[in-house]
């Protein structure tokens, strides 16, 4: 169907919109689809897998809706693996991980365009190398929590940068405790989440506000005592945040896990008591991305054959309680990688 802007008329083929002096004069039918609100935290078309190793700094996409599998578009200038990812809307962006050679890490903040497919630039600066850095982002704004630095030592900062003029890390508060191998990618439109990783006596959920740079604070126990996960990664709704794969390290059967869980915004002293659904396998260090209607695991380390790299690419829907389906492939294995999406 052709469409063609003449003057007042938008053309759909034979149909059209006019601007008539009476008002709008509409020719056919219009049918509601609906909408949904989305936020930073949510893509529409892309998803991309950042870094996949400390020895392969490649980026790949694919499409949130084909099913179509990932391609390769570019390679990240530093490190990979344990990268902390964000999205504007205009560009993705890495921050830390390993840099050559192994197990060095560097304090590179990196972007690339989602235009077109490119190689990604270093444009800013981490307080210092680190990498197993929590990542969540407000509209303007990328912000860094905890993490561990080349000393081995783990950290409890939480640092912001600036989408629109980049540069250093700035220092805007603390979490309640060091943390590492903490959740990427929880946010409500006003506040980061993070879901307990390493350092951590329970498994817990942290906040902090966006809006004002203060300290992060408790919000409720992320699964039942005496558990406690690390490496999972995070999915948002507008209203859920969601946490999936990681390694239990805690409890009578320490595995990589295979379960998805959930929790409301809204509250924040909800305890998560049983599982949202399942993974396909055991998945440690996934990526994690959001769509406006699924979470998106790809990718991470499996229990069999053990520590093997994965390429799948699974989906599960925030709007029913289910298990996630295998619905791509990755262009290459990948495990602790970033994620981002627009």
């Amino acid at each position: 169907m052709a469409i063609t802007v003449c003057g007042t008329c938008i053309n759909f083929g034979s149909k059209l919109i006019k601007n008539d002096p009476a008002g709008l004069y509409i020719t056919g039918r219009f049918d509601f689809k609906g909408c949904s609100t989305i936020t930073q935290a949510q893509g529409v078309s892309t998803s991309y897998v950042v870094g996949r190793d400390p020895q392969d700094n490649c980026i790949q996409k694919f499409p949130f809706t084909s099913g179509s599998n990932a391609n390769a578009i570019g390679d990240l200038a530093c490190g990979g693996e344990g990268n902390a990812g964000f999205s504007s809307g205009t560009h993705g962006y890495s921050a830390g991980g390993y840099a050559p050679p192994f197990p060095n890490m560097h304090d590179a903040i990196e972007k690339f365009p989602f235009a077109t497919d490119t190689n990604a630039s270093d444009v800013g600066q981490m307080r210092c190398g680190m990498h197993k850095r929590g990542a969540t982002m407000s509209p303007t704004h990328g912000y860094l929590a905890g993490g561990v630095s080349n000393n081995s030592d783990s950290c409890d900062h939480i640092g912001k940068f600036p989408f629109a003029s980049e540069g250093a890390e700035a220092d805007v508060g603390n979490l309640p405790r060091t943390q590492r191998d903490l959740t990427d990618g929880i946010m409500s439109t006003d506040c980061g989440y993070h879901h307990a990783g390493t350092d951590s006596s329970g498994d817990y959920r942290f906040k902090y506000p966006f809006a004002s740079d203060t300290n992060a604070s408790f919000t409720g126990e992320a699964i039942p005592a005496p558990l406690q996960t690390e490496c999972a990664v995070g999915h948002s709704s507008p209203t859920d945040g969601f946490f999936s794969g990681g390694s239990k390290v805690s409890g009578p059967n320490p595995k990589k896990s295979c379960e998805i869980f959930k929790f409301p915004f809204a509250s924040d002293t909800a305890v998560i008591n049983s599982a949202y659904g399942n993974l396909l396998g055991q998945t440690d260090k996934p990526t994690g991305t959001s769509s406006d209607g699924a979470g998106f695991t790809t990718g991470g380390r499996s229990d069999a054959p053990p520590n093997a790299n994965l390429d799948r690419i699974t989906c599960f829907p925030f709007a029913t309680d289910s298990n996630a389906t295998d619905v791509a492939e990755l262009a290459c294995g990948s495990r602790g990688g970033a994620g981002a999406q627009v």
